[in-house]
């Protein structure tokens, strides 16, 4: 492995590691997570806060990269039933 690719694998254990700490609290309190259900998403307030924590920290370190992957330049996923949308 080289440097580059092994500061990378480091960042990225760093950063799982953080969504996970902050995952597990929201576990450890999941009396008090609110459930949102939009077929066929099912999504908590704990999805979303990881969601962005990874993000964040990808943006901090790769900035073009992050830039290139932000929700809106990511086309939306295509009809689950099998139709044009």
């Amino acid at each position: 492995m080289n440097d580059a690719t092994g500061e990378r694998a480091a960042l990225a254990e760093k950063i799982a590691r953080a969504a996970g700490d902050l995952a597990l609290d929201f576990f450890s309190r999941r009396d008090e997570l609110t459930v949102e259900a939009n077929a066929p998403d099912i999504v908590s307030r704990a999805d979303r806060e990881v969601e962005a924590l990874i993000r964040a920290r990808v943006a901090e370190a790769f900035p073009v990269a992050a830039h290139q992957f932000s929700p809106q330049r990511i086309p939306a996923p295509a009809s689950s039933d099998g139709g044009s949308g």
